[in-house]
């Protein structure tokens, strides 16, 4: 597969060249040259193994096995269990370090076997690795999932509309974020401050004021000149604004939820379905449990959960007013 840049549609670049660096020469984020499609039922009955080496495998053009991805995510697989009515939490974080950083980093070295890897995994590859997954979670699903996630650096959303748009069963794709708002800004009111300060909270994973991956989906959505404008943006400090800010949120839900929440949530939760959510999956939980009080929908939901309880067990048992021990022993 070939790429080109949110800054150029002109040069192209190998796939090789994405394992290895952020950006092309022209500053700009790599997105294919043509989105791979996918027809209808064409993972269904595969291993969570097989699909992840199948979907990388039309991203990157390496022979990767399922025995290779096994090696990777563990003979487990992705384990998926109910937390609430009609929500499933996908646990990607069944690893020796208890988070989903582990199977990333595994299975970027795989696709980097014969290039000399990055010390870190580069945004590319870290998306594709992230629309494996997704699809590996979705491929058997009998009717479309909506799919709640962190906004975050914007990683996980535009992995989601990635897989969307190349045909996997998703419905609309929930973010939620923390006090630091611009997302919803952006995709509500169609402009946002992208030097806007950020708050420091107890996620430092979601203090982020505008994801600069977001420059993706400008670029799908609106084109060069559109990405380029965010791009200035975002370097400058600058006010982006959109003519059309309703074709920017189609299928997006973008939930605020206050980091204060995260420990009622969590208590919530197992009072109820005696499920642990971890601090990050909970401050999700709380954005779903708001998206459905205000749209009154409450499709079947598969919740990404990328830590476990034991990673953040100080707060998780706080919440839960448990001894920390207790957490590892649950």
């Amino acid at each position: 597969m070939l790429y080109v840049t949110t800054k150029s549609n002109c040069e192209t670049y190998t796939a090789a060249r994405t394992l290895t660096t952020d950006t092309a020469n022209d500053g700009g984020l790599f997105v294919p040259f043509q989105m791979p499609t996918l027809t209808a039922g064409a993972l269904q009955g595969m291993s969570h193994a097989a699909v992840i080496a199948s979907v990388l495998g039309l991203f990157f053009r390496i022979n990767l096995t399922e025995d290779d991805i096994t090696q990777c995510i563990g003979s487990a697989n992705f384990k998926q269990e109910a937390a609430d009515r009609k929500v499933t939490v996908a646990q990607l974080w069944n690893t020796a370090n208890r988070s989903y950083e582990q199977i990333e980093y595994a299975i970027y070295r795989k696709l980097c076997r014969e290039v000399i890897p990055c010390e870190k995994v580069t945004q590319w590859p870290r998306i594709a690795i992230r629309i494996a997954v997704i699809a590996a979670l979705t491929a058997n699903a009998e009717d479309r999932l909506d799919v709640a996630l962190n906004a975050g650096d914007f990683v996980d959303p535009i992995a989601a509309w990635y897989g969307r748009e190349m045909g996997l069963p998703i419905g609309t794709i929930l973010c939620a974020t923390n006090e630091n708002g611009g997302l919803w800004d952006l995709f509500t009111h169609g402009q946002a401050s992208c030097g806007a300060s950020v708050q420091k909270t107890t996620l430092p994973e979601l203090d982020v004021a505008i994801p600069w991956q977001l420059e993706r989906l400008i670029f799908s959505l609106f084109g060069l000149p559109q990405a380029m404008e965010f791009a200035d943006c975002i370097e400058k400090g600058r006010v982006y604004k959109t003519a059309f800010p309703e074709k920017l949120s189609e299928g997006f839900a973008i939930c605020v939820v206050s980091t204060q929440r995260v420990p009622s949530v969590i208590h919530r939760v197992y009072s109820t379905n005696r499920y642990i959510l971890d601090t990050y999956a909970a401050l999700t939980f709380g954005g779903l449990q708001d998206y459905r009080a205000s749209s009154g929908d409450i499709q079947q939901t598969l919740l990404l959960s990328a830590y476990s309880p034991v990673v953040h067990k100080e707060a998780v048992a706080n919440a839960l007013h448990l001894p920390v021990r207790k957490i590892t022993e649950l």
